[in-house]
């Protein structure tokens, strides 16, 4: 028996590291988890090679569902993309970050909502719930990101708050949205203030069209490594178990890689396994959480940013000397 009807949007760079792994993970929990409901799979990529198209539809026709992928290099209209390419800000982030709010753009077909996954997501539970969450006058339902008050202080944002949008459920009225005078706003108002482009454009031109969700939507590992699986619905790893599986709790590595045995990426399990380069690795990345996560407690607002940002840059430089050693 069919529930409900529910699109969901995927953007993938399959040029990028991983993210192709992340996506069958991704939507293999989803149609795990989803399976009495009707889902509309969509796929937005500029690349994508004729082999991996054909094993998405081979799997999502497995389960049954219907998928759609466009691939294209005009996504975006021609005149906002050469407002969003700035490569003094955005250094090597591709395009496809800003796929996410263009879907209208190829698939006019959808006229009601939509909801955006990241490809390092995992589903945990039928979606029909929070897929039918009233919107009331707002655009988009999305949940907030990690705490970053000073930095949403220097975006002046209405909300008074920073959302992350790597889970997003939009409505049709995005469409009305002046899409290149708001960007050239950004571009001229923000400038060098822009460090997370695929977020910081949402949160600043929809930051009065938006409805917050509790986290169980969005919960943002990187953060809450102890979390009520029951009460969770979408778990969102940020790059991890990309970069180490150890920095998070080992039922989600577990549940990742119960999905990835199913895929052509199985092999990548074993690649998992302690070796004193991934020790190290995975040491110095558990030394610049944990002195985050320190400098959170002690100074939640005025220089969380700044702390987390120091940190941060200590893993790198560590990171950097061992690759030196090394050599």
């Amino acid at each position: 028996m069919i529930n409900s009807k529910i699109n969901i949007l995927y953007c993938l760079d399959e040029t990028r590291k991983d993210y192709a792994r992340h996506l069958w993970v991704s939507l293999l929990s989803l149609l795990d988890t989803n399976r009495e409901n009707q889902l509309n799979i969509y796929i937005l990529s500029a690349k994508l090679s004729g082999e991996n198209k054909a094993e998405l539809e081979r799997l999502v026709a497995d389960y049954w569902q219907k998928i759609t992928i466009y691939l294209g290099e005009h996504i975006i209209p021609e005149d906002i993309e050469k407002l969003l390419i700035r490569k003094d800000i955005y250094y090597s982030r591709p395009l496809a970050m800003f796929y996410r709010i263009f879907w209208w753009n190829v698939f006019p077909d959808i006229t009601d909502r939509i909801l955006y996954l990241d490809c390092d997501t995992m589903v945990l539970k039928d979606l029909k719930q929070f897929y039918n969450t009233d919107f009331g006058d707002a655009s988009i339902v999305w949940a907030k990101d990690c705490p970053a008050t000073d930095y949403e202080r220097k975006l002046h944002l209405k909300l008074k708050t920073y959302i992350n949008s790597g889970v997003l459920l939009m409505n049709r009225k995005i469409i009305d949205t002046n899409w290149a005078n708001e960007v050239k706003k950004v571009n001229e108002w923000y400038k060098n203030l822009i460090k997370f482009p695929d977020m910081d454009y949402i949160n600043i031109i929809f930051q009065d069209k938006i409805k917050v969700v509790w986290n169980e939507n969005n919960r943002l590992l990187t953060w809450e490594r102890k979390f009520d699986w029951n009460n969770t619905t979408i778990i969102h790893t940020i790059k991890k178990p990309r970069v180490s599986p150890s920095l998070q709790p080992k039922s989600v590595v577990k549940l990742y890689n119960s999905y990835l045995t199913q895929t052509k990426w199985k092999s990548y399990i074993k690649q998992q396994k302690a070796t004193v380069k991934s020790y190290l690795l995975r040491l110095f990345e558990k030394i610049s959480v944990g002195l985050i996560s320190l400098w959170y407690k002690l100074w939640k607002d005025r220089w969380a940013y700044l702390g987390a940002s120091f940190c941060d840059a200590i893993f790198w430089i560590l990171l950097w000397l061992k690759k030196k050693v090394k050599k």
